[in-house]
């Protein structure tokens, strides 16, 4: 992305933000960057509920013309619908250059095999659109 790393972590960091990346999200939690502990209930589509909880929070640099500024988050999927982990990295490669990864590792809460690989790719494309408008909205501040 064309943007500093910090500015991006400000908002993809924080959680409740998401809810201008994904479509018909709702999401309970605490409006800032997330913390280790955090608590998260994400509700789309309006019936869909999935919680969650921050369980790694990490970061390397300071300053943010820092070249090894780095943040990570590790949240866990408690289910009811999904279980597995799903991660945000954000790593500064440049001034105004940023990398970002959103990376997700779960499985429905019950065992559906036929079901995998279009969950995979639901979440695959739900990944991609997020960090298109991440990018859109932090290209235009």
């Amino acid at each position: 992305m064309h943007a500093p790393a910090p500015l991006v972590w400000s908002l993809v960091g924080n959680v409740r933000w998401h809810e201008q990346l994904i479509p018909l999200t709702r999401i309970e939690a605490p409006d800032r960057v997330t913390r280790r502990g955090d608590e998260i209930v994400a509700r789309s589509a309006v019936a869909l509920v999935d919680r969650m909880v921050t369980t790694i929070v990490r970061s390397s640099g300071e300053a943010a013309t820092d070249p090894r500024w780095a943040r990570w988050a590790t949240f866990a999927k408690l289910g009811p619908i999904l279980l597995g982990e799903a991660h945000i990295v954000v790593r500064a490669r440049g001034h105004d250059q940023t990398l970002v990864v959103w990376a997700e590792d779960v499985r429905f809460a019950r065992d559906s095999p036929a079901l995998a690989a279009p969950l995979d790719l639901s979440l695959a494309l739900m990944s991609e659109l997020a960090l298109r408008r991440l990018a859109q909205a932090v290209e235009s501040r």
